[in-house]
């Protein structure tokens, strides 16, 4: 039965608007739906609704109908790892969005962006392909990945660069007219929340975003500048990561006064913009 999987995955707040006579049927659809499109894929029926569960608290009750099945088990199948997942990842998506990046850097520091991409996207104690929401096109979310990479590389050689929220924020799939006004109406709220947390980080934790996320550095780099082993390293870095995200979450709440469940809403919704608002920050915070 997948549907006690999935509402035991949820948070308990969550669980009651879930609960239908339909879920269990929905919930059949969604895996077949993804296993005919990825027959070489294998996962547990267990491992793919709860990894769909966690992506479902705070998104209405029809984003089962809707959802992008066979990408969600493609990212799933990703995060835990599995090598036959990511070569059907980076053959399925990988070479229009090198396009892409060799469009816009020489074939040098293209190379050198999309290596980062793959480690960015699968290697590490949380990969980041376990950011993926499923709100919007796999195929969009990878190209900002791709596109990040790319100017990390660009402002590591030297050569001037300027992002701002709306430039990869154009990649983004805005096609639901819903999602977009959401994001419009709280991208201030969310962009002062969060640089509200980060001016409330310790020093060493603000120091620790800028090597990772300005300068690019990876976690044997940072072991490196600190003497410490990587996996301190890897702690030290996911530590600063969830305490900016719980200290934003706190600060956001407090300037929206909304519940809980309205909350992970809204931060669904913006997770797209958490890299590039924080890119920004740490740019104007830096020196």
């Amino acid at each position: 039965m997948l549907a006690p999987e999935f509402l035991d995955a949820l948070p308990r707040d969550e669980r009651a608007r879930w609960e239908s006579d339909d879920l269990e049927t929905l919930l059949e659809r969604v895996v077949e739906e993804a296993r005919a499109e990825l027959p070489a894929i294998q996962l547990t029926d267990a491992t793919f609704v709860r990894y769909l569960a966690a992506r479902a608290a705070g998104a209405p009750t029809s984003w089962l109908l809707d959802l992008p099945a066979a990408d969600l088990y493609l990212a799933c199948a990703c995060a835990s790892g599995d090598s036959a997942a990511i070569a059907a990842l980076e053959k399925r998506y990988f070479a229009p969005i090198e396009g892409i990046v060799r469009g816009k850097l020489d074939d040098t520091r293209a190379a050198e962006a999309m290596q980062r991409m793959r480690e960015h996207l699968f290697v590490g104690e949380r990969p980041h392909i376990l950011d993926y929401s499923g709100r919007g096109e796999l195929g969009k979310w990878l190209t900002i990945t791709a596109v990040r990479a790319g100017l990390r590389v660009v402002r590591e050689t030297k050569r001037e660069y300027s992002l701002d929220d709306g430039a990869a924020g154009e990649l983004v799939d805005a096609s639901d007219v819903e999602l977009a006004h959401l994001r419009t109406r709280y991208q201030p709220e969310f962009k002062q929340a969060f640089a509200d947390a980060f001016a409330q980080l310790e020093t060493r934790d603000r120091n620790l975003l800028r090597h990772s996320v300005l300068d690019g550095h990876g976690v044997d780099r940072i072991a490196e500048l600190y003497a410490i082993h990587r996996s301190t390293a890897s702690r030290w870095l996911a530590a600063a990561r969830a305490d900016l995200i719980k200290r934003t979450k706190a600060a956001l709440r407090a300037r929206l006064q909304v519940t809980p469940t309205e909350l992970e809403s809204i931060l669904r919704v913006m997770a797209e913009q958490v890299d590039v608002t924080l890119e920004g920050i740490l740019r104007q915070t830096r020196g």
